[in-house]
């Protein structure tokens, strides 16, 4: 253990002394996510704009009244309903983007509604703001007619003692539930925030497999194993020693991003911790991998900046509205997974759609840790 961490810190000052380092993985995201967050900022910006049918998808587990009025309504030449079974599918069809909006109707709906009980119905907004604005303005109307039949209700059924609540509008009987899909209620600034952040956290990921190159080509690698040190050695230590170099610029960029452009990165500081040290592991591990292929140092740079600028742009990186088939290849990478869950956190979203973004998160830097694992030894082999 002491061989790692010595190996480790010598990598720790290596990285910390080297201005152009520094410059790169620090001031340099700061940098451009005020740029791209200025310029750019008309992006996340709506305009007026032609709007095409938009598709609902409804899971209608209420036998009643509701399902009649849901086909009532349902005839506009703005808004179509999409009969789903089970709420697995619809979220299944918004996230393949088969449907613009999703809707839950529970059980015993209409029987809750006539008596007067609180019920309420999940509203699930698709990956499109305007066509999610577009059918919820039709779903707020008909939950507002039967808010309005809900309170009649009570009032008929309590007497005249309830008189006064009818026409007020904070007496709302039926709620509305909407776990976020949408990943759009963000400013240009908080966006980019969480794409570079990662992107650069890629970098230092590079800046391992570069050290590794380092060794090879300054001819220390040969009088390293001279010493009493093993391979597991020199490859633990050097991606320990980046893995706390990527770890502090990712708090530093979250501090500077706060102070100085008021980016909200949330209050669930574990969670951020860990999506920090899950894209780390990621960057670190994608480093050795790309290094036990890789014959020298400018070959590791190439490389490593073609990844990270591909992920990054079929995800969204540069700009979040990309057409829909780049948008599902963008699903498959690194950066996709990791930029989403820093946004999901700066939304404060539902701790069950963090999770499923951490998990995939979490399943990707495994896969990458096991390959460096299997790759390492070639990564600082000295033949």
């Amino acid at each position: 253990m002491t061989k790692i961490l010595t190996i480790a810190r010598y990598q720790l000052l290596r990285t910390v002394r080297s201005r152009r380092t520094i410059w790169l993985q620090v001031f340099m995201p700061i940098l451009l996510i005020f740029i791209l967050g200025s310029a750019l900022s008309e992006t996340f910006e709506n305009k007026d704009r032609d709007i095409a049918s938009v598709t609902a998808g409804v899971v209608n587990s209420d036998a009643g009244a509701a399902a009649i009025f849901m086909n009532s309504e349902s005839s506009t030449d703005r808004l179509t309903f999409q009969a789903y079974n089970i709420r697995e599918e619809l979220t299944e069809a918004l996230e393949d983007r088969d449907i613009d909006y999703g809707v839950v109707v529970p059980e015993g709906f209409t029987t809750k509604v006539a008596a007067g009980q609180p019920s309420e119905w999940e509203l699930y907004p698709g990956f499109d703001e305007v066509n999610s604005m577009v059918a919820e303005s039709y779903i707020e109307s008909m939950l507002n007619r039967m808010n309005f039949a809900q309170s009649t209700a009570m009032t008929i059924g309590a007497g005249t003692a309830d008189m006064a609540t009818i026409g007020d509008p904070s007496m709302n009987y039926v709620e509305s539930v909407r776990p976020d899909l949408s990943g759009k209620d963000y400013s240009a600034i908080e966006y980019y925030a969480a794409v570079m952040l990662v992107m650069f956290v890629l970098y230092a990921g590079m800046s391992t497999g570069l050290a590794f190159a380092a060794e090879k080509e300054e001819y220390t690698l040969d009088r390293l194993y001279t010493a009493p040190v093993r391979p597991i050695h020199l490859i633990a230590g050097k991606m320990l020693g980046s893995g706390v170099v990527a770890l502090g610029q990712s708090a530093v960029i979250m501090l500077c991003t706060r102070l100085f452009y008021g980016v909200d990165w949330g209050d669930r500081y574990l969670l951020l911790l860990l999506a920090s040290l899950l894209t780390v592991i990621a960057s670190i591990s994608l480093g050795v991998i790309v290094a036990a292929f890789a014959k020298n140092g400018k070959t590791i740079q190439i490389v490593f900046t073609l990844i990270i600028m591909s992920m990054t742009f079929i995800s969204g990186g540069f700009n979040p509205r990309l057409s829909d088939n780049i948008e599902r290849i963008g699903e498959y990478t690194l950066s996709y997974w990791a930029s989403r869950s820093f946004v999901q956190l700066i939304l404060d979203s539902p701790l069950s759609t963090i999770f499923q973004h951490l998990s995939w998160l979490g399943m990707i830097a495994f896969l990458l840790f096991a390959g460096s694992v299997l790759l390492g030894r070639k990564a600082v082999s000295h033949e």
